[in-house]
């Protein structure tokens, strides 16, 4: 009796996919990392803008440092370029530029007109009677 032993077509393996990220990301791929994360992208996006898939890209940053640390430093970066622009026109007096920062950064809240056309009705209950006990 003859055993018959499995034979892969050339079809069978994928031709896109690399069997397992690289240990180190090189320069270029750190340079197209730090670029996606600095426009905001996120997750799997972030990893198909910067060349990866969202696979091998989780593993890349899992075991190079860089990679991971690349993508920290893009976003704080982005945040506070946008946000020394912000500030300055919140300085040379654009109001909704400064009134972003103080609601958004420093918890302001705009006081509300008292009319201000909600019909919310408060009912405030003093000397209530106590819960009633119930006796098992």
């Amino acid at each position: 009796m003859e055993i018959v032993r499995f034979k892969p077509t050339d079809s069978f393996f994928s031709v896109t996919h690399k069997p397992e990220a690289p240990a180190k990301a090189t320069e270029k791929e750190l340079l197209d990392i730090y670029d996606a994360a600095f426009k905001g992208l996120k997750g799997d996006t972030l990893a198909i803008a910067a060349g990866f898939l969202p696979v091998d890209f989780n593993r890349l940053c899992e075991f190079d440092d860089k990679a991971a640390e690349t993508v920290v430093r893009a976003r704080a970066d982005s945040e506070a370029a946008i946000s020394g622009v912000l500030h300055q026109n919140a300085l040379n007096g654009d109001t909704k530029a400064g009134m972003f920062l103080t609601t958004h950064l420093h918890g302001w809240k705009p006081a509300k007109p008292e009319n201000d056309g909600s019909h919310e009705m408060r009912i405030i209950v003093e000397n209530a009677l106590p819960d009633p006990k119930i006796e098992s």
